[in-house]
């Protein structure tokens, strides 16, 4: 049975020009509304508003899944075991109704056909940052002269925080900010789950091909009996739904407490991660760009020489390091010092979030979390900055930072 309200089919996708757009648009929404006035039962969620949906906690921090918690559905997607066990149940559910005549075949909800997604967030943020890299490289060492005026690894860091400072609104780089930023793939966090390739923003697609579907009104209640919604905007797709009773009783069933207990055991919180993450990846960056020759020895620089109306040039070595040198971080880190890394690690958050922060705000913030790690830990320091720059509890500002490292 059809479902389609007594309207025309909206039209809307991403190629309009922004009347049109805004047009077709309102006409989607109106055929949802109708949609869920014409299904009392039925829920959709907005994955338009809710984009931190599975990369926030209940105490509003930024968190990731832990890698080694995840298990491999169907070979298809990564997720979590009592993800699995629901979408198990879910699929062997809409198989039964299959076989026995009550879902019609040939149609995309005839049964639970996941859209491959194995890629980990730890796969995608090592990509996105060589992205970065090759950003930086080409904003700031594409040309002879920087190239060349760059001598050592602290010259090289305080290019690579200029460059944070006029990027990093768009293009951050602490996990945490990509984390819940436009380049983190909803896909990675193992409660979001799509069965189609199609074009999100098409709403002619989404209405005639899934809300008109003549199984989308048994698939949609499916979903909700094992824990799962549909997206609202994208009727391929669907959440785990972590508050619904169904969902819960799968947390229990796998002898998860409750949606505290699944937070506590399968996610974690970034934080001391994304600061060795940093210093790891400025290092390689410093490492790639100035690289030892194949007799091992370092890349070399022009030093200028003006004397007696002279000008002379002679090839000094750089201060270059092999990264197969380095046995841990923490030797890493000795190229500069623990302060160092700690006052660059702040730079890097504070301009990421761009909330206005004064210069001296900035050393008072860089004081206080040196002096925690003098006097507790390195784990206290890098807590007290992220919470300083908590992307999550404070407004952007537009314009560049103004803060110096």
């Amino acid at each position: 049975m059809s479902l389609r309200p007594p309207i025309k089919i909206p039209e809307g996708n991403n190629n309009l020009d922004s009347k049109t757009t805004f047009a077709e648009r309102a006409e989607y929404e109106l055929y949802v509304e109708m949609i869920l006035r014409s299904m009392p039962d039925l829920t959709l969620v907005n994955l338009r508003k809710k984009t931190l949906y599975g990369k926030i906690n209940l105490k509003n921090q930024v968190v990731a899944p832990i890698p080694s918690k995840m298990v491999l559905f169907g070979g298809t997607v990564r997720t979590f075991d009592f993800i699995a066990d629901a979408l198990q149940d879910f699929s062997d559910a809409l198989d039964s109704r299959l076989e026995r005549g009550r879902l019609n075949a040939g149609t995309p909800y005839s049964s639970l056909q996941l859209r491959s997604r194995t890629s980990s967030w730890e796969e995608d943020y090592s990509d996105y940052i060589e992205d970065v890299r090759e950003k930086f490289m080409e904003q700031y060492l594409a040309d002879t002269e920087s190239y060349n005026s760059t001598h050592n690894f602290r010259q090289f860091l305080a290019l690579f925080l200029d460059f944070c400072a006029n990027n990093c609104t768009d293009s951050p780089i602490s996990f945490s900010r990509y984390n819940i930023s436009k380049h983190s793939d909803l896909f990675t966090t193992g409660i979001v789950f799509d069965m189609g390739t199609e074009q999100y923003g098409n709403d002619y697609v989404s209405c005639k091909k899934y809300f008109e579907d003549s199984n989308f009104g048994i698939f949609s209640q499916e979903a909700q009996n094992h824990g799962f919604i549909l997206d609202r905007h994208a009727p391929w797709r669907f959440v785990a739904n972590l508050s619904s009773e169904p969902m819960i009783q799968y947390m229990k069933n796998r002898e998860y407490r409750n949606l505290q207990s699944v937070f506590n055991e399968l996610y974690f919180n970034p934080v001391n991660l994304e600061f060795y993450e940093i210093v790891k990846s400025v290092v390689a960056m410093y490492a790639e760009t100035f690289p030892l020759d194949d007799a091992g020895n370092p890349s070399t620089y022009a030093s200028i020489c003006h004397r007696d109306g002279k000008t002379s040039y002679t090839l000094k070595p750089r201060d270059v390091f092999d990264l197969n040198d380095f046995s841990s971080v923490d030797e890493m880190i000795d190229i500069l010092g623990i302060n160092d890394w700690i006052r660059a690690f702040a730079f890097i958050k504070a301009v990421e979030l761009n909330q206005g922060t004064t210069q001296q705000e900035f050393e008072d913030i860089v004081k206080e979390a040196q002096a925690l790690n003098k006097h507790l830990d390195i784990q206290r320091a890098l807590g007290y900055i992220s919470d300083r720059f908590n992307p999550l509890k404070v407004s952007f500002i537009q314009g560049s930072p103004t803060i110096r490292f």
